[in-house]
């Protein structure tokens, strides 16, 4: 048993936690909801989070084993360098803290991060995939802020930062590109 451990991939493992984010997440959000009209409402978007998050997986799954060598072996070292796997745990270990104001955010921002992780799995991004995670976001968000206005303007002012980060990466990743480009030409040059 324990060489199964060993041999599990970084991204199995953290395709293992992802997927089990919708029923923790469902879990700790019904033990929070202040009344049935809030059960109900978790309780009408937990299998809709349950499947975006199993075919997201089967998703990536399907395109590691599609892409290159050198890709699946970037995406283990990816994940080993980020702690993609320790930040894919650490949702279920702030999940308690749910219902207060930074349990909240500190929930949130983790997600943010499990989201950037799952944009550089993809050896391409699907067209879909901004979409797909932004429908997650909306869930996600509704169900952690709750009644709460404060932390609704908290959660909207954090997507604001992270759209605003998100276009700035992509803007530094195009410079580099353009700029790896140029020096490819002048050495072609020389």
């Amino acid at each position: 048993m324990e060489n199964n451990k060993e041999t599990k991939t970084q991204l199995e493992e953290f395709l293992q936690y992802f997927e089990q984010i919708p029923a923790d997440l469902t879990t700790a959000l019904l033990k929070a909801a202040a009344d049935e009209d809030e059960k109900n409402i978790i309780n009408s978007f937990a299998p809709v989070l349950s499947n975006q998050f199993r075919e997201l997986s089967l998703q990536i799954r399907d395109a590691s084993a599609k892409a290159t060598l050198q890709h699946q072996q970037d995406v283990e070292i990816f994940l080993r360098v980020s702690s993609g796997v320790v930040v894919a745990k650490s949702l279920k270990l702030a999940l308690p803290s749910i219902g207060s104001l930074v349990g909240n955010f500190g929930i949130t921002q983790i997600i943010f991060t499990i989201k950037k992780i799952i944009r550089r799995l993809f050896p391409r991004r699907p067209a879909w995939l901004e979409t797909v995670l932004d429908i997650i976001d909306e869930i996600i968000n509704s169900g952690v802020a709750g009644s709460s206005i404060k932390m609704k303007n908290m959660l909207s002012q954090a997507e604001q930062n992270f759209l605003k980060e998100s276009r700035l990466v992509v803007l530094l990743e195009k410079a580099h590109e353009d700029k790896q480009g140029s020096d490819d030409d002048e050495d072609d040059e020389k």
